[in-house]
């Protein structure tokens, strides 16, 4: 098999184990959305990192797949459009229009990413409907039921190009496109553009912590959606601030952090989300499962002291025995109850109809995951064995310990986007050695920026937060 090709696999290839456990829900586990797609093909174009990235073997892999289909000619289409598909698209539809790039793990799924054409004036819209009906040629719209807010029916219109196959909604002013049809058809019922940055990615923290998301939500207010926000600047997009969602009775309440939590957080953590919670009185089984239902916690949190609450989410991880990628995310807890607190906590649980959840006390923290693999990582950060938050640039550390904050976050792509390709390697090949290229794709991935954030004000159930440091 061609080595780009199979890079490019590797990396998408995280879709086959993401979408085994992935629930059927309306909202996707993350977007990435584009006010300008013109700026964005600048950026693309003129960007140093871009530049470097069109020259690795992940971008060849990427091209190896789709180039048959983005360099198209017309006159072999019976002149459906001019030259090249991808100029054609760049100058007749896409133009300035908003775009959104949605992940989106189905069960099943042919493709777990879409693309979101938003804002198609009439003049786009007569171009679309000319293009699919010469791709579809004489196959008919296939009829695709899903759910969204109730069941519903969609025409799907299979379309084909250079032995490429898609699925495509032309649903209002929007075109959807995606290889698989219900993924496509349920992206057509998400018309209208919602980002207000020059762009914006929106993570679904609940796909990142399944397992915990509840017991987290319940504790410091924590929502579904967190927005990170971009702004283009000098040829490239920069993170400048973010909105973190909350519970409708979220108390705002503010804490600080000292170096220990620093210490405790790897330094190779994809996303760190720091919340102020209001104390609980006491981890008494009883009070916790009051806590973890609607409606109370404002009055069983009332007047209490404030304590930070991190959510950490270290990426994927190989499962060797279930031949898959599982999420290394967990919370990290004061441990200011003691070894009772600890046992009332594993007791909770233990009786929940949860899947196992593992809790255990290090330096002075409750750490809580699913996943052994996350405390003993937490474990050797918090014991020198492996670098950690606390290693961050000093004015970085500076500036999150320094304030009372309502929370902060430390988001770090290159984590992110490296990880994901050195497990899903790991996974496709049993874990033999990782061939140079893969390498090279991995170090050019791992260039990308560490922001951090802090957040001191909340606006209509939304945390606010800015100060970005690199």
């Amino acid at each position: 098999m061609n080595m780009t090709y199979k890079i490019l696999g590797t990396f998408i290839g995280i879709i086959v184990f993401s979408a085994q456990a992935a629930p059927l829900t309306k909202k996707a586990e993350w977007t990435l959305s584009v006010r300008d797609s013109s700026k964005l093909k600048e950026v693309f174009e003129q960007n140093e990192w871009f530049k470097q990235f069109q020259q690795g073997p992940m971008f060849r892999g990427l091209m190896y797949r789709l180039a048959p289909s983005l360099y198209a000619l017309g006159t072999d289409h019976a002149n459906a459009w001019q030259g090249k598909m991808l100029d054609y698209l760049s100058s007749q539809i896409l133009k300035n229009l908003p775009v959104t790039l949605t992940y989106d793990p189905l069960l099943p799924a042919i493709s777990p990413f879409g693309i979101t054409l938003h804002q198609l004036g009439p003049a786009e819209i007569v171009i679309v409907k000319a293009l699919l009906k010469e791709l579809a040629g004489k196959i008919k719209p296939q009829q695709v039921s899903f759910e969204f807010d109730s069941k519903k029916t969609i025409a799907v219109q299979p379309i084909s190009l250079e032995q490429s196959k898609f699925a495509a909604v032309l649903h209002g002013s929007c075109l959807s496109l995606s290889r698989d049809p219900q993924l496509v058809a349920r992206l057509s019922q998400k018309c209208e553009f919602q980002a207000t940055s020059d762009l914006e990615l929106d993570i679904d923290l609940e796909r990142w912590m399944p397992k915990l998301h509840h017991f987290v939500s319940r504790f410091s207010g924590l929502g579904n959606s967190l927005k990170l926000k971009f702004e283009r600047k000098n040829n490239s997009y920069q993170i400048v601030n973010a909105e973190l969602d909350l519970q409708s009775d979220a108390i705002r309440s503010h804490s600080t952090m000292n170096e220990a939590f620093l210490k405790a957080v790897p330094a190779d953590v994809n996303l760190a989300i720091m919340l102020s919670s209001p104390k609980p009185r006491g981890l008494e089984v009883d009070d916790i499962k009051k806590i973890l239902k609607d409606g109370v916690r404002a009055k069983t949190f009332a007047d209490t002291a404030s304590v930070p609450i991190w959510f950490l989410h270290l990426g994927l991880e190989k499962n060797q025995e279930q031949k898959k990628l599982e999420s290394l995310s967990g919370v990290l807890i004061p441990s200011v109850f003691g070894t009772q607190g600890l046992e009332n906590l594993v007791q909770l649980y233990s009786g929940s109809g949860n899947e196992e959840v593992f809790v255990k006390e290090i330096c002075s923290f409750l750490i809580l995951s699913p996943n052994t693999k996350f405390i003993q990582r937490i474990q050797d950060s918090c014991e020198g064995k492996r670098a950690s938050l606390k290693d961050l640039p000093g004015a970085e550390r500076k500036s999150l310990l320094a304030t009372t904050l309502h929370g902060a976050i430390v988001f770090q792509s290159s984590e992110w986007l490296s990880g994901l390709l050195s497990e899903a390697w790991k996974l496709e090949n049993n874990d033999e050695a990782m061939s140079s290229e893969i390498v090279t794709a991995r170090d050019q991935l791992r260039s990308l920026p560490r922001v951090s954030l802090k957040a001191q004000r909340i606006e209509d159930s939304r945390m606010k937060f800015e100060g970005v440091a690199r």
